[in-house]
This record gives C-alpha cells, sequence and structure tokens, in this order.
C-alpha cells in the first residue's frame, strides 16, 4: 500500500466485468453474483455505483435471459389458446369443503398483448404517429380586400 494511503485494497478488477455478465446472465440474484466473485453484496453495489462498465455487465447478462422469457410470454398471451384448470371449493358455514368444481379453461388471445407486439415489432407499419413530410406549396391564394364604407354607401 502507498505511503499515506488509508484503508484496505479493492478487490475489484477487469475480471470481474465478464463473470458478473456471465452470473447475471445465468439467473443469479445480485447476492450470489457477489458470493461468486468474492465480495460482499455491499461491495458489489458500491463498485456497482464506481465503475459503470460492472453495472452495464450485468444489467446485459440479465438482458441476455429475460428478455426472451418476457418475449416469448407476450407471444403466448398474445396468441392464446393455452388451457389451464381453475379449482373451486365450496365450504358449509363451519369451514367444511362441501364441494369441489375443477374446470379446465381456454385463455382467449390478449388483444393489448397483441398491439404492444405489433407495436414494438413493426413500428413502420402500426406505430401510433408517422413521421410525415409536409414541405412544398400548398397552391391557394390568400386576397384580402379592403372595402371603404363611404364609398359603398353605408
Amino acid at each position: 500500500m502507498a505511503k499515506g494511503k488509508v484503508g484496505r485494497h479493492t478487490k475489484y478488477s477487469k475480471a470481474m466485468i465478464k463473470k458478473a455478465e456471465t452470473y447475471a446472465g445465468s439467473g443469479l440474484n445480485n447476492m450470489e453474483i457477489a458470493n461468486n466473485l468474492g465480495i460482499s453484496k455491499t461491495s458489489l453495489y458500491e463498485y456497482m455505483v464506481m465503475y459503470t462498465e460492472l453495472a452495464d455487465a450485468i444489467k446485459n447478462g440479465r438482458a441476455k435471459i429475460i428478455v426472451p422469457i418476457l418475449e416469448n410470454a407476450l407471444i403466448q398471451q398474445a396468441l392464446g389458446g393455452q388451457t389451464f384448470t381453475e379449482t373451486t371449493t365450496e365450504r358449509d358455514k363451519d369451514g367444511n369443503i362441501t364441494s369441489t368444481k375443477t374446470v379446465n379453461k381456454v385463455m382467449l388471445p390478449n388483444t393489448s398483448a397483441q398491439i404492444f407486439g405489433l407495436k414494438n415489432y413493426a413500428p413502420d407499419k402500426w406505430a401510433d404517429r408517422h413521421e410525415v413530410d409536409h414541405k412544398g406549396e400548398i397552391g391557394t391564394k390568400l386576397i384580402i380586400e379592403f372595402v371603404d364604407p363611404k364609398k359603398d354607401g353605408k
């Protein structure tokens, strides 16, 4: 340690960046990432503030695993057709089960998910706002005529 410096030497290294991205991409949370890097969770958060490339690597790693999952869920919602089971139980006033009913249901397509998907995957065709170039001439003339009321006989 250099003369006059106080405190511990940092464990941060450039090698942590790639490791942290890999750990985040495999679905680990920040506590697990910190443990695998051999540092505390507090140190991980401090390093993420001090070294933005570390924070970016963790964010990118998570995006690699989360984005495909969310895209797949969005597609499933938009298309519908998935079946699920719904079970209801009826109880008497004492809380005893009197009957149980199980029903298989089919999920209907979700139009909000369809709209969201179309706007984001085909924005040139489905965006709410389109850029329009308004250059050129309109081809109209504005004529203003002043009338003297004294000459018109009024």
